[in-house]
């Protein structure tokens, strides 16, 4: 068995991110070309009448903002969501600060570190209540990410990333940028008649966790649970049997991977939206999945001993609606006094861990109250925060 090695993150064209199973990666695929490309991000003029559709307290939460809220000039609720996360990690302000102090941030219309900085700076010294990021919005259409046409958050997350990278890969900070986000893992097969394993470097910027299982339909009900089920090895049979050079034959093989290198900040995300071939259509999941306010990945790197790697939950992006509409708004967790706070565009409002829970989904057990569910107000992306 033989591999072809693949490229560091930072020097990949196209995108970087290869799932660690193929036929995971043939749903991506087939996900990206459905319907569910024409998802709608926000509510018809989301900015103007969403109070009236998704938030009947929204003049209620006026009088009690903490934090600076974002406009949303229209359909860009998805990305306001995405910058006020990274707005609240220190290390995107770090690396942006010393991007300044070297001269590498490059005052140019197209220049996504520039406008990005630009942004923070607005959030962090405006005395208004809100800041437009119109300048940051007309940066992405320049990048060919036209928000207009209803990218989704994982998506634009994945867009983000990958034009960092690409505007400050020949610098110094293409490692830091790097460290943030990227898995770096060990995919392996393994001959199960002759015991050769063969092994290659890969890399992720997110895990896509599955709501249930595949085969058998039984709901995961919790993030560890999934976790577990994305890493167990899966043995390959029948017609689906691996060459091995040593036996000269296809042969029974053991597939899996391991985690070698965990980013400083870990993305998952929940498989709500998926293709149902019977109905020639993308579907979301409204199904329970539990998270953790704390994570420990101790279960993906037996086999290199390395010490037990702890995440705090940092931001939820959270999705309302269906496949037809929705709106996307973030709790997001501020460092180092842990509290929460709700970022629902130009709103932003204190928060508990049980709001937070809110956003697990439906089920029987489920303290998700029926209204919510009725909105189909859903977690979608989880950013954990390591902390040792």
């Amino acid at each position: 068995m033989s591999y072809r090695r693949r490229k560091p993150p930072d020097q990949v064209s196209g995108n970087p991110f290869i799932s660690l199973h193929p036929e995971r990666e043939l749903k991506r695929d087939a996900m990206r070309h459905s319907p569910r490309n024409t998802i709608q991000a926000c509510v018809p003029d989301c900015s103007n009448h969403e109070k009236n559709t998704v938030d009947v307290n929204y003049e209620q939460r006026r009088s009690n903002q903490i934090f600076v809220g974002l406009t949303n000039t229209g359909n860009d609720c998805c990305v306001n969501a995405l910058l006020q996360t990274f707005f609240m990690m220190p290390e995107y302000k770090n690396i942006l600060s010393r991007c300044q102090q070297q001269g590498v941030l490059k005052e140019n219309d197209n220049h996504i570190p520039y406008h990005l900085d630009k942004v923070f700076q607005d959030l962090q010294n405006t005395t208004q209540r809100t800041v437009t990021p119109e300048k940051f919005i007309q940066c992405l259409m320049l990048n060919h990410i036209t928000v207009t046409i209803q990218l989704d958050a994982e998506e634009i997350f994945r867009s983000l990333f990958s034009l960092l990278q690409d505007q400050l890969k020949k610098t110094e900070f293409i490692r830091d940028i790097n460290n943030l986000h990227i898995i770096t893992t060990e995919e392996y097969t393994k001959c199960l008649q002759c015991l050769q394993e063969c092994k290659q470097v890969g890399y992720m910027l997110t895990i896509p966790l599955s709501l249930c299982n595949p085969s058998s339909g039984e709901l995961y009900m919790c993030v560890k649970k999934s976790l577990d089920a994305f890493f167990e090895p899966q043995i390959l049979e029948g017609g689906n049997k691996c060459y091995c050079d040593q036996c000269g034959k296809k042969t029974k093989t053991m597939q899996g991977s391991r985690v070698l290198s965990p980013p400083q900040i870990l993305c998952l995300q929940l498989k709500r939206f998926d293709l149902a071939t019977n109905l020639g259509k993308a579907v979301k999941s409204y199904n329970f999945m539990a998270f953790p306010d704390r994570l420990n990945l101790d279960n993906f790197n037996k086999e290199h001993h390395r010490q037990m790697d702890t995440y705090n939950l940092l931001s939820v992006i959270v999705h309302i609606g269906s496949t037809s509409f929705g709106h996307y708004y973030a709790y997001i967790r501020r460092f180092p006094e842990m509290d929460w706070y709700c970022f629902r565009d130009e709103y932003v409002t204190k928060a508990t861990w049980k709001d937070v829970t809110t956003t697990f989904g439906s089920s029987p057990s489920s303290s998700c109250g029926l209204n919510r569910f009725q909105m189909g107000e859903t977690a979608y992306l989880l950013f954990y925060k390591r902390i040792n």
